[in-house]
């Protein structure tokens, strides 16, 4: 009898591997696969400390791999105009160093203090310097810095250019994330545990806009998934380092206060999502929709940030979310919702609006019966009642 070759699933492969059901070698920053395809390579997935990471194919650096002819010259990013003289000193200024400059300049302008008021300083001094020693770090904040310009502007073509700079950063940060992973301790814990947020405000950003995640999800929103395994490998941080994170400079991450959202209009809600569980869901289905709604509840009642909710609503719930049950995606909407409402940061309320908004455009599909619920969720982001 043959002896059958020992076969190693690929847990962590990248986004486009997993959607083709292709093993995936999980080289760093672009795989055998993809890289046979010429397809860019996407790494949203968290390693545990036990999983071996297989070596990057070339060396990671912060500079992005733009070149010329992907630099938007419109006159609306003035930066971009430069002309390069011929000598070496000059040289220098490439299109790549520009472009760095300027995410970092918007990072200091407006992203730092978009991201978290009460935390401005944080983010533009220490957060900074730590990034210029942590290619990892600073690779994930121009990733940030280059989706929130993508979210501001209204001109698609600059959007587009952003966030498709936005993408490579974001891939060399979660690689970068990767490799350090296997050695976390105390000492290097601040950088991670920045980078780990930053990564995880990317994935809930990033499918939104104009390049995101098109051909890796069958539906945009299912893109924001990864962001369980992300609050995961965050925990395993807090874990790992917990004290040294809360009693050091970054400590005033776990202190942000959050908004509390009124009970009267949010109750009702909830109870609607109940009815539909009881009337649509079978024995099996049914406790892990409760578990889920649940979950949302105690975020609610607690006053605590709502984006976290989806690493706590199960792997079952994201299962069925994936299939497009009717009771999944009207709680994951509601979810959407209430991140909107509640989260008050420029990227919780740019996801949740558009979650609510493509997700009620597949909801009403799903019967008359969720008019309702479609009609308040997208009144609370300030979209048309009906889709």
């Amino acid at each position: 009898m043959p002896i059958r070759r020992k076969h190693t699933k690929s847990r962590l492969g990248c986004s486009q591997c997993r959607k083709r059901r292709v093993k995936c070698d999980e080289k760093v920053p672009q795989c055998s696969p993809c890289f046979q395809r010429g397809e860019s390579c996407v790494y949203l997935r968290f390693p545990t400390r036990s999983t071996t990471v297989p070596a990057p194919r070339t060396a990671i650096s912060p500079v992005t791999s733009t070149s010329p002819s992907d630099v938007d010259t419109s006159q609306d990013s003035p930066a971009l105009n430069t002309t390069f003289p011929g000598n070496v000193e000059d040289a220098l200024w490439s299109p790549d160093r520009v472009r760095e400059l300027e995410l970092l300049h918007h990072w200091c302008l407006r992203t730092s203090k978009d991201f978290t008021p009460d935390l401005v300083d944080l983010f533009q001094d220490y957060l900074v310097k730590v990034a210029l020693k942590n290619p990892h770090l600073m690779n994930a904040l121009l990733a940030l810095s280059s989706f929130h310009i993508a979210c501001e502007t209204n001109d698609p073509a600059i959007s587009r250019d952003f966030t498709s700079t936005g993408m490579r950063y974001h891939t060399r940060a979660v690689a970068g994330l990767r490799a350090v992973l296997g050695s976390l301790s105390p000492e290097n814990c601040d950088p991670v545990f920045a980078s780990s947020t930053f990564i995880m405000v990317c994935v809930m950003v990033s499918p939104f806009l104009p390049v995101g995640h098109n051909r890796t999800f069958n539906f945009t929103a299912e893109a924001i998934l990864p962001l369980a395994d992300i609050l995961r490998g965050l925990g395993l941080v807090i874990e790992t380092s917990q004290r040294k994170v809360q009693q050091g400079p970054l400590s005033g991450i776990f202190n942000v206060s959050w908004p509390s959202l009124p009970h009267a209009t949010v109750s009702p809600i909830l109870e609607d999502l109940r009815k539909f569980n009881a009337s649509k869901s079978n024995s099996a289905t049914a406790p892990v929709f409760e578990h889920a709604i649940q979950a949302l509840q105690k975020k609610i009642l607690d006053n605590t940030a709502v984006f976290p909710w989806i690493a706590l609503a199960g792997l079952e719930f994201i299962e069925h979310l994936r299939l497009q049950n009717a009771v999944a995606m009207a709680i994951f909407m509601v979810w959407g919702a209430l991140m909107h409402m509640a989260d008050n940061q420029w990227w919780a309320r740019f996801s949740g609006k558009n979650l609510v908004n493509e997700t009620s455009l597949i909801m009403t599909s799903k019967g008359e019966e969720f008019i309702g619920i479609i009609t308040w969720c997208r009144r609370e982001v300030g979209l048309s009642e009906r889709p």
